[in-house]
C-alpha cells in the first residue's frame, strides 16, 4: 500500500502512521468478528497482523520498512505492559500468596515437561545436541501477556485458577530465564559455573521480593500522598504510568521480561485507594495499543517458514 511520505527524523511519520491505522482498523475488526464466534479477541488480532503482514496481502512489511516496523512494535510493547498493568490492578496480592504451592508446582512441571520433551523429540529428528538444548528451552517459554488476555477476555482473572495460571506464568518466567543463561553458557562456552546459576536466580528472585515489599508497604501510600497533594486528577494516573515504566526498568535490569515489572506495579497500585480512577485513566490506552502489540505478533509471523515440511513434522 502506498502512503504519502512525509519525513520526520530517520522515519517516516506518513508510514508508521499509516501503518498503525490499518492495524487498529483490522485488529479490531478481526476481535469483533472473534467475540461474534465465541473466541478470545486475542486470536481474531493475531489472525489479523497474519492476513495484513508479508505472509499473505502485505500491506505492512516490517522486513522492507524496518524502521516502521521498529516503531510500530514499539506502541504494540506499551500496549503489553499497559496490559500487565491492567492485570495487576485486579490481583490481590494476598489471593495470589494463597495459590503460591499450586503455582510453582504447575511452574515446575510446565517447564520440566516442555524442555526434557523438546530435547527428546529434536534428539529423535537427528538435530545435533546443541540444537535440540535450544529447542528444548525455547518450549519453556511462556507468554504472560497471551495468557493474561485470554484470562481478560474471559472475564475469569478473579477465578483462583487464573491466580494459579497467572502465578505459574511469572515463575515460568523466572525458571525459563536461568534455564536459557544455562543453555546458552553450555553451548558457546562448554560449560557453565555455579555462580552464573546463582547470580541469575538472584537477581530475578530479588526483584520480586522488593518489588513485593514496595507493592505492600510504599505504593499505597505513596499514591494517596500523591493525590492529597496534586491540584489536577490526572497527575495521580501519570503517577501511576510512570511507576509502572520504573517497575519495567528495574524488571529489565534484573533479565526478566519488562512485562513482570508492570505486573508487579499493576499489584502494587491496585492497593492504593486510587486503583479504580487510575483504571479508569489508563484503560482507553489499553484499548488502543493492546491490540497492536498482538497484531505485530501475526505481522511478524513467517507461514512459509511455518509450513515447511520438516518444520511440521518436528512441530
Amino acid at each position: 500500500m502506498s502512503l504519502i511520505a512525509a519525513s520526520a527524523g530517520t522515519y517516516d511519520l506518513a508510514l508508521v502512521l499509516g501503518n498503525l491505522l490499518i492495524i487498529i482498523l483490522v485488529a479490531r475488526l478481526a476481535a469483533e468478528v472473534a467475540e461474534r464466534l465465541k473466541i478470545p479477541a486475542v486470536l481474531g488480532e493475531i489472525v489479523a497482523g497474519i492476513i495484513i503482514g508479508p505472509s499473505v496481502l502485505g500491506w505492512i512489511d516490517p522486513i522492507s520498512h524496518l524502521a516502521v516496523a521498529d516503531m510500530v512494535l514499539l506502541l504494540g510493547e506499551i500496549g503489553v505492559i499497559l496490559l500487565l498493568l491492567q492485570v495487576g490492578l485486579e490481583m490481590d496480592l494476598g489471593e495470589l500468596a494463597k495459590v503460591g504451592k499450586p503455582a510453582l508446582f504447575v511452574a515446575l512441571i510446565g517447564v520440566a515437561v516442555p524442555f526434557a520433551a523438546g530435547f527428546g523429540v529434536a534428539s529423535a529428528f537427528g538435530e545435533e545436541g546443541k540444537i535440540a538444548l535450544f529447542i528444548g528451552a525455547a518450549l519453556t517459554a511462556t507468554s504472560v501477556g497471551i495468557t493474561a488476555r485470554v484470562l481478560g477476555d474471559l472475564r475469569a482473572l478473579s477465578r483462583t485458577e487464573s491466580r494459579i495460571v497467572l502465578g505459574a506464568a511469572v515463575a515460568d518466567d523466572v525458571l525459563g530465564l536461568v534455564i536459557l543463561t544455562v543453555v546458552v553458557k553450555v553451548v558457546t562456552e562448554g560449560s557453565i559455573g555455579a555462580g552464573v546459576v546463582f547470580e541469575t536466580l538472584g537477581l530475578a528472585l530479588g526483584f520480586l521480593l522488593v518489588t513485593g515489599l514496595l507493592a505492600i508497604y510504599v505504593v499505597p501510600r505513596l499514591f494517596t500522598e500523591i493525590d492529597r497533594r496534586a491540584k489536577s486528577s490526572t497527575t495521580v494516573v501519570a503517577a501511576a504510568f510512570a511507576l509502572t515504566l520504573g517497575f519495567s526498568l528495574l524488571a529489565g535490569e534484573a533479565k526478566l521480561a519488562f512485562i513482570i515489572g508492570a505486573f508487579m506495579a499493576g499489584i502494587g497500585i491496585g492497593r492504593s485507594p486510587q486503583h479504580e480512577r487510575i483504571a479508569e485513566g489508563l484503560n482507553p490506552l489499553g484499548h488502543i495499543f493492546i491490540p497492536v502489540f498482538f497484531a505485530s505478533i501475526g505481522i511478524n509471523a513467517d507461514l512459509e517458514a511455518m509450513f515447511q515440511p520438516s518444520v511440521l513434522a518436528l512441530a
